[in-house]
């Protein structure tokens, strides 16, 4: 399994860890709308991750000269080439197969989803709304579906309830469209795909969902009086044994969390203006749990990794050979560092090709030059990456 998935899956389990058992003392402190959006921390990880990565491969690449054949060295390389594919071993076959699954069962639920859209009629009802609204008799439970064309699908008996429990059913999926939830669902399970082996990413998924609805109850009866948001109940419970139709689409009755949605509409309180804040505590949760991330995967043995720096790098020469077929790769190594500040006892942990890199990088390794400490210092870690310009590929 490549290294780039390891690394995010650490930071993501961790992440989805914090906000998990967080998640009641958020209720209480931040509100539920607060608390649903710390959930989009998880989907700027991998985002953030990327960028991180990308300045560092930018300052390395500025800082030296230009080279027809050139390589990066990376201290503490957050991840490295991606080699999921590589050797195609039973553990990669196997998580591109759950992969693929999951890809699939989202494709044919949009499929499924604009087939119903298409033979859908439309629902006449005594009051206007700025989204269609249509009836399907394979429509259990009131919905908004169509991220980039949405429109509300209803049962084939909507009509009938009382037009008040209507204007409820309405509102909420208005507000689903309003927040853009469609789309942060997708972009949701695209991230469970990525993790669909772990556990805390299937917890994270159920929670955010389950807050998506509690966040659009409490934004849809902001202005409801008592009175209102009893008819909102009535009407949850209504529909709240109705299975959920799709992946993609909202849910406006679901028994898991009727309780839970119930119970905040009797508590009901406004949840303030302080956007600001939350955008910046959850960019910050994603960005800290990117760069966390990061140190873990750049080094699980040493906590001296970072603690030195050479005052003289010598640049290894890229293999003639591996040049002209454009292999790229990158060779990790532990050494020690004497007194002086000399590099010795040089070992090769991991190499990719295997040994391809390997004699060069080590050659070029053991004459780099560290400042003189006054002690030796052990087991010392660095991954010497080997690319090519942008251009020598093209």
């Amino acid at each position: 399994m490549s290294q780039w998935l390891i690394s995010q899956t650490i930071g993501i389990s961790l992440l989805a860890s914090v906000l998990l058992l967080l998640h009641r003392s958020n209720l209480k402190r931040l509100g539920i709308h607060y608390t649903y959006l710390l959930w989009l921390s998880l989907l700027l990880l991998p985002a953030s991750s990327w960028l991180i990565q990308a300045g560092q491969q930018w300052l390395s690449h500025s800082a030296q000269p230009s080279q027809l054949a050139v390589f990066r060295v990376y201290m503490q390389q957050a991840v490295g080439d991606v080699e999921l594919l590589a050797g195609f071993s039973l553990l990669s076959g196997v998580y591109l197969i759950g992969v693929s699954a999951m890809l699939a069962l989202l494709l044919g639920h949009g499929i499924y989803l604009r087939q119903l859209r298409r033979n859908a009629l439309p629902c006449t009802l005594s009051f206007s709304a700025p989204l269609p609204i249509k009836q399907h008799a394979a429509v259990n439970s009131p919905m908004l579906s169509g991220v980039f064309q949405p429109m509300i699908l209803v049962p084939h008996n909507f009509a009938e309830l009382e037009i008040n429990a209507q204007r409820c059913v309405i509102e909420h999926e208005l507000r689903h469209q309003q927040r853009g939830d469609l789309l942060s669902n997708t972009l949701a399970w695209l991230l469970l795909s990525m993790q669909w082996f772990n556990p805390l990413a299937w917890l994270a998924y159920g929670r955010f969902r389950d807050d998506q609805e509690l966040a659009c109850d409490a934004d849809a009866t902001t202005s409801m009086s008592s009175q209102q948001r009893i008819r909102y109940s009535e009407t949850l419970l209504h529909y709240s044994q109705q299975p959920l139709l799709s992946v993609m689409n909202t849910h406006y009755g679901n028994k898991h969390t009727l309780k839970e949605r119930i119970m905040q509409l009797q508590q009901h309180k406004p949840h303030g203006r302080k956007r600001v804040i939350l955008a910046m505590l959850t960019l910050s949760c994603g960005l800290s749990a990117a760069l966390l991330n990061q140190q873990v995967m750049a080094d699980t043995s040493s906590a001296d990794i970072t603690a030195t720096t050479p005052i003289n790098r010598v640049e290894p020469n890229y293999p003639l050979e591996a040049a002209k077929q454009r292999i790229e790769g990158h060779v990790s190594f532990k050494f020690d560092i004497t007194a002086a500040g000399n590099v010795t006892n040089v070992r090769v942990i991991d190499s990719q090709p295997q040994g391809m890199f390997d004699h060069e990088a080590t050659v070029a390794l053991e004459q780099w030059q560290y400042p003189a400490s006054g002690a030796e210092q052990k087991d010392m870690m660095v991954q010497l990456a080997f690319q090519l310009e942008p251009t020598a590929q093209q």
